[in-house]
């Protein structure tokens, strides 16, 4: 739900920019994925981390009709999402 003021874009956002950092907790991060809820799974990496470090990358969402983000991560990590600008009609 989108609450004014809380930073989340409003629902009618086509796009989201978000910065994406992962603070892995194993020696490893094999790779991190985010994308719309609701499609299949892509076949891409938005960040990769292969020797445990704590990494960012920049990344815009495209939100569909759901303004929601799904995320996979092959290991286990922390993930950090900071939404820094939306694009709306």
């Amino acid at each position: 739900m989108y609450t004014p003021g809380c930073g989340l874009p409003p629902p009618k956002a086509a796009f989201a920019s978000i910065n994406v950092t992962v603070v892995p907790r194993t020696a490893s991060l094999g790779y991190l994925t985010a994308w719309t809820s609701g499609v299949p799974q892509p076949f891409i990496s938005t960040l990769n981390s292969p020797k445990g470090r704590v990494v960012s990358n920049a990344a815009i969402i495209w939100f569909g009709d759901v303004s929601t983000m799904s995320i996979f991560a092959t290991d286990d990590t922390d993930v950090i999402v900071d939404v820094n600008g939306y694009f709306a009609p």
